[in-house]
């Protein structure tokens, strides 16, 4: 027979392959298998089993996930079995194409078991032993899942914004496959719920526990919080406690000020289940925003058209005239037997299209704001706010949206989704218009729903005086008594005159102010008053005593009430670009935002470059003491917003630190970070340290798409490297000339040949002898002193400056190689005698090493005989 010389043991060892170096034998490996084998056919004995040798959490999410996916091709293959170090077993999976395809939305959430239809290629013997052991739990487990990681907002915060579609349809079709689940249910925000802003001390609270198995009693709850751009994969604050069960404190001390967060709780009962988490309620960590509700999901009066005409686009403006159209009350639609959120208006299935209106009024105060929008919709939606595209939702990212243009998948049983944040810009005062347009997905669809929740979060100045303007990184521009200390601008937008005799300004918003204004500081209506940032007591002017963070703090501007001390204004802010200033605009009303400085007038906002002009410029992994840093270079002519961008070494985790809100670099500027792992220690120190054996450092904008990144190998103690020149893409490392935070320089000169000692290391030269400069070891032409310069290699006879002519009829084409980093000049004369060149062509410095090739037609060719040369501007050296 086949198995005749072999013994047991051996024939694992030749079917399923080790993986890694260190693997011990296959004797686990056939234990477990033996132990499954023994166990399968009792359902006790093969619970006990699982739960004494795998690690359930991870294996019941393992298995959930896999088949929400859809996986077709994992039965026999496409997983590790993984032994981990306590002894318990795990499934890692690999392999994933053709997985969530908008044909496997019906799959079955059992794929793997023996005789399910969608089971192909064989039984997957553990998933179908582990059926049998867990089934209720099982369908549990991957509701919660299904409702909370693997929702459509969920996917696109995890950058797979291509399968959310797929993730909205199989949303429903799972949640009917798992059916009635006895989940606690689930709780409801009751605090903290409308994105206003709080401060110290505030508390997180939701309902009251209830239970949909009988004698289960409330165990514990998990409180969550994750930033406005942050996921909850990866939250600022996770605690599961059995004490705070219904209210939790804002843990203030973990949170931005100026950011926005949003909270959930899950509970968890006696017998182990979760619940789902409350529909996440947000808030912003001070300032003075207010929440306005504009639009509810239910109960809203709706103007629609049914009619299957193709309205183009001018249905969505606010002028186009609808007196015509019927009027319904949200939910709209027509709903399948199943369909938990019931249709208020029943509508006529057949069009491709439908189309819904509604006005409202708004009624800002001041400054913008932004929208939260939460929907039912079925199958797919584009939103327009007064005429304007602000989102779309199971339809194609990009290009116009047409009548015919079907939704990307079809929805059964639609659910609500999350809350969805969305720019306030084209929300105007007074009279607005919410224009949407509903697609199915085919055109025999019978079900429709539709819905839509819209409030605005915009702020709310107080009544009474305000900060209007600061500066934390004077470095010049604003001279007071000879010197350039950091300031404070404040400034009375009413009409009287107030004084500002007990209010205080504080450095921070815990403690109270250290600086308090004397009896009589009256600062008229409308007025400005500056307050310098310094202890110069015997100058003019108010000080305060300390002086402002250029790297980042909050301010507080205190006042004083029958309850004492209160803030009346605050502000938090991150890196400074040095010599602006960041204020309100428009001045004395809207939001801040980086402006030119003006002590004492009105704010005057600068121009701001895109953030693609960033570069990780230089970085240190391997300190001789201290901690590891990297450094960030600004390639613009302008001023860049860093706030939202995020920095990681994990491309797969990209939102280890997001930069603070009012953070900017100045214009051809450099920002240090400190790679410690410790952001409590200030807005320059990020989530995570660097790897001296070599890893990847990532930028990415609010969207996590990426802006730079760099992938270092092993790092030399105490050499940073970078990029030379600064922002170029060639890397070198810096072992003696390390310069965080300013320009990158190539230090170091034993034998002052002019070659930098990094440079006859690289190539093999003695950096004590100086007859190195003038050795011409490829004999090309140019010593090794015009090697460096030119920026071409001294070994290599292919890399030099030169130039080739190729005549053409009587045109000439010329051309050379141009090296990164080096600005070229070509010159023409007539008689090299006279030494009387002539300047044709500059060619500026990039990036990259290229060819360039450069026409001189015979006009412009000297007569009658022409000499060419190149040279490279000692300004660029």
């Amino acid at each position: 027979g086949t198995n005749d010389g072999w013994t047991s043991l051996q024939r694992y060892e030749w079917i399923y392959s080790s993986k890694n170096q260190d693997w011990k034998g296959h004797t686990e490996l056939k234990e477990m298998i033996d132990g499954l084998a023994q166990n399968k056919n009792n359902r006790n004995r093969l619970k006990q089993w699982f739960e004494s040798n795998w690690d359930m959490e991870s294996l019941m999410s393992y298995i959930a996930v896999r088949n929400w996916m859809g996986t077709w091709d994992d039965t026999v293959h496409n997983f590790y079995l993984w032994r981990r170090a306590d002894g318990r077993w795990g499934l890692l999976p690999w392999d994933f194409d053709n997985d969530m395809r908008n044909d496997y939305i019906s799959r079955s959430i059992f794929i793997g078991e023996a005789g399910n239809p969608n089971t192909t290629h064989g039984t997957h013997t553990i998933k179908d032993a582990f059926f049998e052991a867990f089934r209720t739990e099982y369908k549990e487990h991957l509701y919660y899942l299904n409702n909370t990681l693997l929702t459509p907002e969920s996917i696109e915060r995890m950058g797979l914004r291509s399968y959310t579609a797929f993730a909205r349809a199989r949303r429903s079709n799972v949640n009917k496959q798992c059916g009635k689940v006895k989940i606690p249910s689930q709780p409801t925000a009751q605090q903290l719920t409308g994105g206003g802003s709080v401060y110290a001390p505030a508390s997180m609270v939701v309902s009251a526990f209830k239970s949909n198995d009988g004698a289960a009693t409330h165990a514990e709850t998990i409180w969550e919080i994750r930033a406005s751009d942050g996921s909850f994969t990866y939250p600022v604050f996770k605690a599961k406690t059995t004490e705070k069960l219904t209210e939790m404190p804002v843990p203030f001390d973990l949170l931005e000020f100026g950011r926005t967060y949003f909270w959930r709780a899950t509970y968890i009962d006696s017998n182990g289940r979760k619940s789902l988490p409350n529909i996440e309620a947000g808030f912003r960590y001070g300032g003075h925003a207010e929440s306005k509700d504009l639009i509810t999901l239910t109960e809203t009066e709706w103007k629609y058209n049914a009619d299957g005409k193709n309205l183009g686009t001018t249905w969505r403006k606010a002028e186009y005239d609808d007196s015509a159209w019927p009027s319904g009350k949200s939910y709209l639609g027509r709903a399948t037997s199943r369909q938990k959120h019931k249709m208020t208006t029943t509508l006529t299935m057949g069009p491709t299209t439908f189309y819904f209106r509604k006005k409202f009024n708004f009624e800002p105060p001041a400054g913008g704001g932004e929208l939260q929008i939460r929907y039912l919709i079925d199958d797919g939606a584009v939103f327009y706010l007064n005429g304007k595209h602000i989102h779309r939702v199971n339809m194609k990212e990009r290009g116009s949206i047409r009548y015919t243009t079907r939704a990307m998948s079809s929805i059964t049983d639609a659910e609500l989704s999350g809350s969805i944040t969305l720019p306030g810009s084209s929300l105007k005062q007074g009279e607005n218009l919410l224009a949407v347009e509903v697609h199915q997905y085919s055109t025999n669809d019978r079900d429709l729903a539709f819905g839509i929740s819209l409030s605005a979060t915009v702020e709310s100045l107080p009544d009474g005086v305000i900060l209007n303007e600061l500066m934390a990184a004077n470095r010049g521009s604003v001279m007071h008594a000879g010197t350039t200390p950091d300031w404070i601008e404040l400034h009375n937008p009413t009409d009287r005159d107030i004084d500002l005799g007990g209010a205080g300004l504080g450095d921070g918003v815990a403690l109270e102010p250290t600086f308090f204004f004397p009896a009589q500081t009256i600062l008229p209506a409308k007025g400005h008053l500056v307050v310098w940032c310094d202890n110069q007591q015997e100058a003019p002017g108010l000080h305060t005593g300390f002086a402002l963070d250029s790297e980042g703090q909050n301010i507080a501007f205190w006042w004083p009430s029958d309850e004492g001390l209160i803030i009346q204004d605050a502000i938090g802010f991150g890196p400074q670009a040095g010599d602006f200033s960041i204020g309100r605009e428009p001045d004395g009303l809207g939001p801040w935002t980086l402006t030119t400085p003006s002590p004492a007038l009105a704010n005057s906002p600068s121009d701001l470059g895109n953030a693609p002009s960033l570069s990780i410029n230089e970085w240190m992994a391997r300190p001789e003491n201290d901690s590891d840093w990297l450094e960030l270079f600004n390639r613009s002519s302008l001023p860049l917003p860093l706030a939202g961008l995020k920095l990681s070494d994990d491309p797969a985790q990209p939102d280890k630190t997001i930069l603070p809100p009012l953070s900017f670099i100045r214009p051809g500027g450099f920002l240090r970070f400190t790679a410690d792992n410790n952001p409590s220690n200030g807005p320059t120190h990020l989530g995570f340290r660097l790897n001296g054996s070599g890893e990847e450092i990532i930028l990415t904008d609010t969207k996590d798409k990426e802006i730079d990144s760099v992938l270092f190998g092993n790092q030399t103690r105490g050499a940073s490297q970078g990029r030379y020149p600064d922002g170029a893409k060639s890397i070198v490392f810096f072992p003696n000339s390390s310069t965080p935070g300013r320009a990158n320089l190539i230090f170091g000169d034993a034998d002052e040949d002019g070659l930098p000692n990094l440079w006859e290391d690289q190539y093999g030269f003695n950096p004590n002898d100086p007859n190195d400069a003038v050795l011409d070891p490829d004999q090309d032409g140019h010593n090794n002193l015009e090697e460096f310069l030119a920026g071409t290699k001294p070994d290599d006879t292919s890399s030099v400056l030169g130039l080739n002519l190729a005549l053409h009829k009587q045109d000439l084409t010329i051309s050379f190689e141009a090296q990164a980093g080096r600005a070229y000049v070509l010159w023409s004369t007539a008689n090299i005698a006279d030494d009387d060149w002539i300047k044709m062509k500059v060619f500026p410095v990039e990036d990259d090493k290229r060819t360039v090739t450069f026409g001189v037609s015979a006009l412009q060719q000297p007569s009658p005989n022409g000499y060419y040369r190149l040279t490279i501007p000692a300004a660029n050296d």
